[in-house]
Formats: structure tokens, C-alpha cells, sequence
């Protein structure tokens, strides 16, 4: 038996036989594993915001009609798919990052974004019908919200809009499309 001569030195050989036998015996009688339990983050609402990962270019109809080069931004998936990186620069040096979460505690998304001028934003929200929707409110009082919803082709739409005080309509801030490069 190869088993027991790893034995032979230390064990007789039939006390070595022995544990073999023993110890397979409790490998057959042992119930199959479990299944690992899930991540801390695989819950479906933490895939909510998915379809916006991966390597983009970033253009709105002005810049589109106007030829220029689009910005590019970059979302990746980080911590084991807790959290939402993006690294947004344009073209004529413009740049900022955002960290985004689903917080389970809340049951809500969240976004802190910070650009190169030291201009932060905190967004909360969530998904509303195929879109996902964050808002905050300005310390002048101006709500604003902004809704990123993908396409039948691919791309994704951000949809920035501002109201201040008691106004009825919305006025545009940013109107994107992301292509994927």
C-alpha cells in the first residue's frame, strides 16, 4: 500500500492502514459541502447600475455638431463589486471621479463625485423604471437630479437637470451620450 509506506518510518504499518481506512470511512459517511455562502455584494441591487461599466466616449449634441473629440469615461467595478470607480476626463483638461455604492442599510445608491476644481456633489437614489436616478439639493436650495439610462444600442444617456426654488420646469446642466469604445 503507497499509503502507509509515508508511515513506515514514524508508524507501524498497520496502525498506519488503520487511520487510512478510518479517515476514508468518515470521507463517505460526510455530508456534501454547503455552498459558499454569497458575497457581501452580490445582491441583485448592487448590479443595478452595471450597464454603466466599461471604457466610454462622452459627447452631447454641441460638441457632436461641432466636431470636437469626445471626453472619456471610464467605470470600473472595484472592491468585489461593491463599489462603482469612474474617472471622467475631457479633452480640454477638465477631470473628476466619482465613487459610487449600493448602501444596503438605506437600500439606496449613492454618489460622491469631485472634480479638478474641488467641486464635490453627494447624490442618493435608486433605480426608477430602467433608469438610475440620484438627486441632491444645492445649499442655495437648487434640487437637481440625474438619470442614466441605457439604450436598445448600447450606449447610455446622463441626463443632468436643475430646479431652483419653486420653478415648474427643469433646465438642462448635461445632456451625454456614452459610446462604448
Amino acid at each position: 500500500m503507497i499509503a502507509s509506506r509515508r508511515f513506515a518510518k514514524g508508524f507501524p504499518v498497520a496502525l498506519a492502514a488503520l487511520l487510512l481506512s478510518c479517515s476514508a470511512a468518515r470521507a463517505q459517511d460526510a455530508p456534501p459541502p454547503e455552498e459558499a455562502p454569497a458575497g457581501p455584494c452580490e445582491a441583485t441591487e448592487h448590479a443595478q447600475f452595471d450597464f454603466w461599466v466599461g471604457a466610454w466616449d462622452v459627447s452631447t449634441a454641441k460638441t457632436r455638431e461641432a466636431g470636437r473629440e469626445p471626453s472619456r469615461n471610464t467605470i470600473t467595478k472595484i472592491h468585489g463589486g461593491c463599489a462603482l470607480r469612474e474617472e471622467y476626463v475631457t479633452t480640454g483638461g477638465y477631470a473628476g471621479s466619482s465613487l459610487n455604492y449600493y448602501d444596503r442599510f438605506d437600500g439606496k445608491w449613492h454618489q460622491t463625485w469631485i472634480d479638478v476644481g474641488g467641486n464635490a456633489l453627494r447624490l442618493v437614489g435608486g433605480m426608477e423604471d430602467d433608469s438610475m436616478v440620484m438627486r441632491f439639493t444645492a445649499a442655495d436650495g437648487t434640487r437637481n437630479r440625474i438619470a442614466w439610462t441605457p439604450n436598445d444600442d448600447g450606449s447610455v444617456r446622463q441626463h443632468w437637470q436643475r430646479r431652483k426654488g419653486d420653478e415648474d420646469d427643469w433646465t438642462d446642466v448635461f445632456d451625454g451620450r456614452y459610446n462604448r469604445r
